[in-house]
């Protein structure tokens, strides 16, 4: 994370707030027998056009992408189809802050992230996050937050920062938005769950509109993500035709501000990926994607893959995990399996 001294017991700097930011572990040094990330020097091409990675995809629904970009920064990608219901997309939340690999073994998910973001000082969240439809935190109740006075002329626009919706309609077809926290949930749908973060990347970029980055009167900018600034990100996308998009940047033994990208530069991608609605996640040393491997990945004995994380793997509050529907799911070693592009 990326420290603001004057910040130091909000919410949003949690993973980009810390001022020594530990080395990223990529997913080379984990699984070093995997082929190679392809190597990306221009426009990067739409996830669908891209060479999927055997080593972790299983079907068409739920594939793995890597490749570096020309700063040098490795970026994972999980690509997963909302409405197979061979899997299941929801948030997680932590009463007590513990790593992405810990939760994911422990509810034996296929892929999870890190997401929204909590104080350093107390670990409490400062994102609404809700899942099956009961809100799991209040950041109203965050006195670390709310008696911040640098903050307070800015909580009502914190309160009601972007977040990701999976929505239900009358026929069990699921929907993915990001909107504001205020926004009212459409006609002919319920709210299964949701994850706040911000700013929203796409379709455009709003950390002015949601403070992120904050002009004083006497002139002062606070920018308390590095919003300008490169840094590790983790982000969710949705593409055109209504795919979940897990995306991290890194770089091996990153040092603060030294590597990774910059919010603007993680929207463009984001959008040559094919996604037309982005939110950006908690990064720096939080940015944390995690895989299991295998066709043993709702067994307690699954193999957990680092694909991006910190070393030691930081601990976070809540993110986003992926599991699998064991009644449903055609793995790669199933005769109905079909092989990702």
């Amino acid at each position: 994370m990326i420290q603001k001294t004057h910040l130091r017991f909000i919410y949003q700097l949690s993973g980009l707030c810390m001022v020594l930011l530990t080395s990223i572990t990529l997913i080379g040094a984990i699984a070093p027998n995997c082929p190679a990330a392809e190597e990306q020097s221009s426009a990067i091409k739409p996830w669908n056009e891209l060479t999927s990675d055997i080593q972790y995809s299983i079907s068409q629904s739920f594939r793995f992408y890597r490749l570096n970009i020309a700063n040098g920064s490795f970026v994972a990608i999980v690509v997963m189809d909302l409405n197979d219901r061979s899997f299941i997309l929801k948030p997680f939340f932590n009463q007590k802050n513990r790593t992405v690999s810990s939760v994911l073994k422990e509810q034996k998910g296929i892929a999870g992230i890190n997401g929204g973001f909590f104080n350093l000082s107390n670990g409490e969240s400062t994102s609404y996050v809700i899942i099956d439809g009961k809100n799991q935190c209040d950041p109203k109740q965050n006195k670390a937050l709310v008696e911040n006075p640098e903050l307070k002329p800015y909580l009502e626009t914190i309160f009601n920062r972007s977040e990701l919706r999976i929505l239900e309609d009358n026929n069990k077809k699921r929907k993915a938005v990001i909107v504001y926290h205020s926004d009212p949930v459409p006609a002919g749908f319920t709210l299964i769950h949701s994850l706040q973060a911000g700013p929203r990347l796409l379709p455009k970029l709003t950390d002015t509109e949601e403070a992120f980055t904050r002009t004083a009167p006497d002139g002062k900018i606070t920018d308390s993500i590095g919003a300008r600034k490169k840094a590790a990100r983790t982000a969710v996308g949705i593409t055109y035709d209504g795919h979940i998009m897990f995306v991290c940047v890194a770089n091996k033994n990153q040092d603060e501000f030294s590597s990774g990208i910059t919010l603007e530069q993680l929207a463009e991608l984001l959008r040559d990926l094919g996604c037309d609605q982005a939110l950006n996640l908690d990064g720096g040393t939080s940015t944390t994607m995690i895989i299991a491997e295998g066709d043993n990945r709702d067994e307690s004995n699954s193999i957990i893959n680092k694909v991006i994380s910190g070393d030691p793997e930081k601990l976070v509050k809540s993110g986003l995990i992926i599991e699998k529907n064991i009644n449903r799911v055609q793995s790669r070693y199933s005769t109905n399996f079909f092989p990702p592009k």
